[in-house]
């Protein structure tokens, strides 16, 4: 997929708020110049070409000084928090598991994401809150009457499946989540001590998804949103229900996660704290030689996608089960750095690989 290449900066004039965004067009070597108030998609105002001998990065660090020097920022300080609260039918697993899930990513959670972002006009503020027959999503917004006027669109052809209720607050002085500059040295500090404890790999992981430190001699692309690198990955309709079902079927996937959360998987399953680089490489290149068909990851919060196999053990804040069509075999990663193999010819070789540090293996259900 094309990477979007993009620097959107903000300014305020009385209680409104506007945006500039610079676009990297790869083809004509330039960025195009869009600008609208925020809610509203931009209209083309101009384009900026390069100087001989810059590149890309540096031209977006020119132009954006001189915007700020006019009087842009690089993210509002007054933001308005509002919350959408939508009541889902009933299911007694996790949401992604539900028959239902597809329809709400696809016909309203996608879209309003998409909308926040291609009009500059907010994002998810503190994250998505999960219970029994309801899904909260929390955002700031930038002006809120073109976002209820957006989610009241997607919401009606929704009514007779989903419950959608809306709640805003007022306006408040405090910035929205920390953008790219502007990650500071204290904040990387505290998060090191937070992760003194955690496993190399999961501290890495963690580490590589933060933003840069702030660099007065560099300026930073916009992060997209994951609804732009996920949606076109994302497995729909009926061969996602065709998945779920065997994995609820073989492997028990959906109702309830795998130990140390949940019920214990139908079959013998092996654990291992700490996953090691070398030893994660090994077992890679042997699943590689198994694979069937296709290479599926089932994330608990956000559904099913097609992935790779370098990403079987991706480490992230939420689980997530890997297989292929064949499912034979199942390799789950726990949010806490834990890693779980599942099928007679994967435990077997996870056996072997550990047979001279056996300790390493099932620490937690030793109560290690």
């Amino acid at each position: 997929m094309l990477e979007i290449y993009q620097k959107t900066l903000y300014r305020q004039e009385a209680d409104i708020w506007h945006y500039l965004r610079l676009f990297w067009l790869e083809e004509s070597q330039l960025f195009e110049v869009r600008s609208a108030f925020c809610g509203q998609n931009a209209a083309i105002i101009g384009q900026e070409a390069l100087i001989a001998g810059e590149t890309k990065a540096d031209a977006l660090h020119r132009l954006v000084s001189a915007l700020m020097r006019a009087g842009y920022i690089s993210q509002p300080k007054k933001t308005k928090e509002l919350n959408v609260v939508i009541n889902t039918p009933g299911w007694g697993g996790f949401s992604a598991g539900a028959p239902w899930f597809d329809q709400l990513q696809s016909d309203f959670l996608y879209p309003l994401y998409a909308f926040l972002e291609e009009t500059a006009n907010g994002g998810n503020s503190e994250g998505v809150m999960t219970e029994d027959g309801r899904i909260t999503h929390y955002f700031w917004v930038l002006d809120r009457e073109s976002t209820l006027s957006k989610i009241a669109e997607l919401a009606k052809p929704l009514e007779a499946a989903f419950n959608i209720i809306i709640s805003t607050n007022t306006s408040i002085d405090s910035p929205m989540p920390p953008m790219l500059e502007e990650v500071n040295t204290r904040f990387a500090e505290e998060l090191f001590a937070a992760l003194k404890n955690s496993s190399q790999d999961l501290r890495q992981a963690i580490i590589n998804s933060l933003p840069p430190m702030e660099n007065s001699q560099q300026t930073y692309p916009d992060r997209l949103g994951d609804y732009i690198r996920n949606a076109p990955n994302r497995v729909w309709g009926e061969k996602a229900a065709h998945l779920r079902e065997k994995l609820m079927t073989i492997w028990g996937i959906g109702k309830e996660y795998w130990p140390p959360t949940g019920d214990s998987a139908p079959y013998d399953i092996i654990q291992v704290a700490n996953l090691d680089l070398a030893t994660r490489k090994e077992l890679i290149d042997l699943i590689c030689s198994k694979i069937q068909g296709e290479l599926y990851v089932f994330e608990v919060q956000d559904g099913i996608f097609l992935t790779t196999p370098d990403e079987i053990f991706k480490l992230g804040l939420d689980d997530r089960y890997v297989f292929d069509a064949g499912m034979s075999w199942m390799v789950y990663t726990y949010h806490h750095g834990i890693t779980y193999f599942g099928g007679d010819w994967l435990t077997a070789a996870v056996r072997e690989l550990y047979r001279d540090r056996e300790e390493e293996l099932n620490p937690w259900f030793r109560g290690g």
